[in-house]
């Protein structure tokens, strides 16, 4: 039996066409990953800068992220172990029209900060000397990308919606819709008092406690008061982990991710299906050979389940390499996408399943292989 299994593994070119076309569903697999775990990533730039320990957010309703409506920030100083309170604002201003002679092509895309002293809204991997400078109304913080194409530096001074801004630093981060220029609210509220109304209502209310062992604790006391206003009170990551969940479960995207997902992973089973049954039909006097030394049906489906497994393992390792190639790729040309490691178990864990589910459908078909093979 062991020569036969020796013969079959030598045969792996027969093998080929299924290795590439489960490898190839990894890839289309990887792609969707990386642009949908990319977009999230961009949607949620600027929340996972946040300096906080707990999160008050409007419940959330069917269609939406949850606003707070009926909670201030000042309500929070009652609770003994909060030592500040604020509210978390998004708020995005686009300036289309730049001033003739300017020499950006691009639209300025200002996101608006707290950069007070004891802000938890300012972006944490932005210099802390950055944040007294940016305080300052009339200054503003432009990207890398935005300086590189304009020529902007420190003390330049360009012109944003009719004001004009002097630039105080250089940041390389994305945040929020990829905006290219960073500005204060103090700056908002003196040049731009028109977009100071985002103010009125925040997306959050952010809280710093004092005893960091008591964060659950706290947010236990907190969520009857909450709940009253149809309020709730989260941990960070709860709050990131609850809007990756919204995200995805959002019906358009759902429907597509699972309807391309199910469609690739039909076709991939077909093909590899068909491609192991023609192996084993081109293989018939192997597997003959196994017969006729009275190997019982459970060692021939080992054998065949083993194949499948091959393909499997090979499939997923060209698969992760592809996949990382197409993300350095999409790297270069400017391009988002994101492979993570737990993308990256789960899509090597569903391609080998792909290989098994196809190994088990050629069983049958295994099975009818006889003796008198040997003779033709």
């Amino acid at each position: 039996m062991s020569l036969a299994r020796i013969t079959i593994g030598h045969e792996w070119r027969r093998y080929l066409a299924a290795v590439l076309v489960v490898a190839l569903t990894g890839v289309l697999f990887y792609l969707q990953a990386g642009l949908i775990s990319a977009s999230w990533q961009k949607l949620t730039a600027f929340e996972r800068e946040l300096d906080t320990d707990i999160i008050v957010r409007g419940i959330p309703g069917r269609f939406g992220f949850g606003i707070i409506r009926n909670v201030g920030a000042e309500n929070f100083y009652i609770h003994p172990n909060i030592d500040m309170a604020e509210g978390f604002f998004r708020i995005l201003i686009t300036d289309r029209n730049p001033p003739p002679g300017d020499p950006r092509e691009t639209d300025l895309k200002a996101i608006v900060v707290n950069a007070a002293p004891d802000s938890m809204t300012f972006p944490q991997t932005l210099d802390p000397a950055a944040k007294p400078l940016l305080d300052v109304p009339g200054t503003a913080l432009v990207s890398d990308s935005l300086a590189a194409e304009t020529g902007y530096s420190l003390g330049s001074q360009f012109s944003f919606n009719g004001s004009t801004l002097q630039v105080v630093g250089l940041f390389s981060a994305t945040f929020d819709d990829e905006a290219n220029v960073m500005i204060s609210r103090r700056t908002v509220e003196t040049f731009h008092p028109q977009n100071a109304r985002g103010f009125s209502t925040p997306r959050a209310i952010l809280l710093r406690v004092k005893d960091p062992q008591q964060i659950d604790s706290t947010i236990a006391e907190l969520t009857p008061w909450l709940k009253r206003r149809s309020a709730e009170a989260l941990r960070p990551e709860q709050y990131l982990t609850d809007m990756s969940r919204r995200f995805l479960r959002s019906e358009t995207l759902l429907r597509t991710v699972i309807l391309v997902a199910a469609f690739i992973v039909l076709i991939a089973i077909i093909i590899t299906a068909q491609t192991l049954r023609s192996a084993i039909t081109a293989l018939r006097t192997q597997f003959g050979t196994l017969r006729a030394l009275g190997v019982g049906q459970w060692r021939i489906a080992a054998v065949t389940m083993e194949l499948a497994f091959w393909v499997g393992l090979l499939s997923a390792v060209l698969a992760v390499t592809a996949g990382f190639t197409v993300q350095a790729v999409f790297s270069y040309l400017g391009l988002d996408m994101l492979i993570s490691w737990d993308a990256v178990l789960w899509i090597s864990l569903c391609l080998l399943t792909v290989s098994l589910i196809a190994g088990v459908l050629c069983l049958r078909f295994a099975f009818t292989v006889k003796p008198v093979e040997l003779l033709r």
